[in-house]
């Protein structure tokens, strides 16, 4: 991958936030927050190794897996996705130690849990007062009401800019 420390500070800005916006757009617009993150950081570094498969891959993490609203929010899950790829092992190095690859992805967790949550449940509480399930009328009614498309594609954006941030600091 591109070594993007070299960038100035403003090509490293400009990375950050076409990351982040691009996940927002895709989340606003097709919903899937851990598709949308690792969308949204392909876009933006298109070297990372995000492929179709793994985009299509993550599809049932959205919603705290399955949409059932009790795991992790699918925007800690992309984040953590998009960290494996360079961090994690591949098979031929199962024994070897990649605690690095945990620490970094334990980082996003933690700034994002400062202002959101871990799990989906407790990101749409932190974001919308409570906790809607997609799959009822009522639940779908209460979401939309309280703007959720809006406020969940925030949440994209933010452990999106997390991982670009990482990214072009030298960190992964």
């Amino acid at each position: 991958m591109k070594d993007y420390t070299k960038l100035s500070a403003s090509e490293k800005e400009a990375l950050v936030k076409k990351a982040s916006e691009s996940a927002y757009n895709y989340e606003k617009t097709y919903g899937s927050c851990a598709q949308s993150c690792l969308g949204g950081l392909r876009d933006a570094f298109p070297d990372l190794g995000v492929t179709d498969e793994m985009f299509k891959t993550s599809y049932g993490l959205a919603g705290g897996c399955g949409c059932c609203l009790e795991g992790t929010c699918g925007a800690l899950s992309g984040a953590a996705m998009a960290i494996s790829i360079l961090n994690g092992r591949d098979k031929d190095h199962m024994d070897d130690d990649f605690s690095a690859c945990y620490d970094k992805i334990k980082k996003v967790i933690a700034n994002f849990r400062s202002k959101y949550g871990v799990t989906c449940r407790e990101v749409q509480t932190a974001m919308l007062g409570d906790c809607y399930d997609f799959f009822t009328e009522e639940g779908e009614a209460g979401y939309n009401a309280k703007d959720g498309d809006e406020n969940c594609a925030k949440a994209v954006g933010y452990s999106t800019k997390l991982v670009a941030e990482m990214i072009v600091n030298g960190e992964l």
